[in-house]
């Protein structure tokens, strides 16, 4: 939040036509924009458990076409909406050093492991979980908001880049599998059919 206050007072833009200048319009994300409104077209109905702590939340979260309440309040925090093909397009973009510089990508995708603090082969780098496969490094990251869940994973060796979404959070008891493994069988069916062992 600090960094998008001090985003507008050096540029003397509000933050959010900063992003739609700089990342939403020039790289074609067209189904991606600010959550500056609880009206957004195309939400289907999102699920949360009862009287989630301390937010005391209904099970559904869309009532006579609007968010429950306004997300605004997550500013630059994530306040974003998008679907799952901009999504998955933003993140074979940055991963794929299309965003950033070569040198700003490196220390982006270099992560730190989570007991030590200290660079590491897996762990968080500058807002990007770094994952150790058997087939090299993944980078990803999750996202949350009550009624939706949403994985993001990047696969450096068959340049590949996957999006899952789902209208029900953890706590709802609608999710039978965690998302992340979800993605993780999508991403060993697609590894096989890649390398010839499926169709």
């Amino acid at each position: 939040l600090l960094i998008g206050l001090i985003i507008e007072k050096i540029t003397g833009n509000a933050y959010y036509d900063e992003v739609q200048n700089r990342i939403f319009k020039p790289f074609k994300l067209n189904s991606t924009s600010p959550s500056t409104t609880r009206k957004f077209p195309g939400l289907v109905q999102g699920y949360t458990g009862d009287h989630v702590a301390p937010y005391d939340l209904p099970p559904k979260v869309v009532e006579n076409g609007l968010y429950i309440y306004h997300p605004e309040f997550e500013y630059t925090g994530g306040g974003v909406v998008s679907n799952s093909p901009d999504l998955a397009r933003w993140t074979k973009l940055l991963y794929e050093g299309k965003v950033f510089s070569q040198e700003r990508l490196k220390e982006l995708l270099q992560p730190m492991g989570f007991r030590t603090g200290k660079p590491a082969e897996s762990g968080y780098g500058y807002g990007v979980f770094v994952y150790k496969t058997q087939k090299g490094p993944a980078y990803g990251h999750s996202g949350f908001f009550f009624g939706y869940e949403t994985e993001l994973l990047y696969l450096p060796d068959i340049k590949c880049a996957l999006a899952l979404q789902v209208n029900a959070d953890q706590t709802s008891g609608k999710i039978k599998m965690p998302t992340m493994r979800a993605l993780m069988e999508m991403v060993k069916v697609l590894r096989e059919v890649m390398e010839g062992g499926g169709s």
